[in-house]
């Protein structure tokens, strides 16, 4: 997801001109760093978050009920612990938010959309949305090409 997410992201900074499109590829991969904690300490978080998502409810929320946190704040912990630039900080921590997304600047609003996009929630009229269904073929093709490198397709 985060390879998907940092590739739209990218491919939109290049785009649309704003942003370094590295950097928007570095925190795009970074963005959900939160869920490994969960993946670490509860082995059956995936599972449980598949089970609770089927009743329309988003991640972060069924996250807060079922352990009192969501990745989004532990995420935005381990980025202050490791003092990321404050940027870093408030996309990990507000990536899900779909309101007052120009508060937080332009590179959140590149990884919002394109974590809504790897999601299948984007706004096809949205300028983002535009793009990104326009590009789908290509991100999809440098996701694959990634994943075989890595051996994980």
């Amino acid at each position: 997801h985060s390879i998907h997410v940092a590739c739209s992201a990218k491919m939109l900074s290049k785009r649309l001109l704003v942003e370094d499109p590295a950097k928007v590829y570095t925190i795009s991969l970074l963005h959900d760093i939160g869920k490994i904690v969960f993946y670490v300490c509860s082995p059956d978080y995936g599972n449980t978050m598949k089970a609770l998502s089927g009743h329309g409810q988003d991640i972060a929320s069924l996250e807060r009920e079922t352990f009192g946190i969501d990745h989004q704040e532990i995420g935005r912990v381990i980025a202050i612990k490791w003092k990321f630039p404050t940027d870093f900080i408030n996309v990990i921590r507000h990536h899900h938010e779909n309101q007052n997304v120009d508060q937080f600047g332009s590179i959140f609003r590149l990884v919002n959309a394109s974590n809504r996009f790897a999601h299948s929630t984007h706004d096809p009229s949205s300028s983002e949305g535009i793009i990104l269904e326009k590009e789908k073929d290509n991100i999809t093709q440098e996701v694959d090409k990634i994943m075989d490198f890595l051996q994980l397709g």
